[in-house]
């Protein structure tokens, strides 16, 4: 296909999807019952110190609880690929599933994460939505509050259940945790190339 001109008043023009470039907030997205039950699974797993492929050291200061896919975890799974779908309406991505295992991310006091692209190297490289779900209750922690690099404004402040989808490629950092602790849930969506 050759590179013409704009159409842009052709209506056979490719159709604007300006949703992927937002970030899809899902406030209470499950009870705080369900939150402490999914932290439970994941104490049944062994801390991994978290990383970032190809990043520096420090750039993050986090533990990792990997939880692969059983009988006893699909569950967290279906609820996971839940939110997805749901949020994927908006994307209007080609997903085709879960590459890696749902894992948590606990920060401590000093926790962090520097920015970042979940979507980058290697294995990496076909991530293309990225779903966090929070389960720790937010009087339980200061800070550790995540930006993204796409908002102007700082977004509303996440309590336990709340859950947010975003496209891997937008730059995103959380601040270090003054207090307490944190943990979410993360998921990545996986789907074949951009194009």
């Amino acid at each position: 296909m050759p590179f013409d001109r704009p159409r842009s008043a052709d209506r056979t023009a490719i159709e604007w999807n300006s949703a992927v470039c937002s970030i899809r907030c899902h406030p209470h997205f499950v009870s705080p019952t369900t939150c402490e039950r999914i932290a439970r699974l994941a104490a049944e797993f062994p801390e991994e110190v978290g990383a970032l492929v190809d990043a520096h050291p420090g750039s993050r200061r986090s533990g990792v609880r990997w939880l692969p896919l059983s009988e006893k975890t699909r569950w967290a799974y279906e609820l996971m690929r839940h939110l997805i779908d749901e949020a994927n309406e908006r994307f209007m991505f080609d997903i085709t599933g879960f590459a890696e295992p749902l894992h948590t991310v606990e920060y401590g006091v000093d926790g962090h994460i520097g920015w970042h692209l979940d979507c980058a190297l290697r294995q990496t490289s076909t991530r293309k939505l990225a779903a966090t779900l929070l389960l720790t209750p937010r009087s339980d922690f200061e800070g550790g509050e995540i930006e993204f690099a796409a908002q102007a404004e700082k977004g509303d402040e996440e309590d336990i259940g709340d859950a947010r989808v975003f496209p891997t490629y937008l730059a995103h950092r959380v601040l270090p945790v003054t207090r307490g602790r944190r943990q979410v849930l993360v998921a990545w969506a996986h789907g074949p190339s951009f194009k």
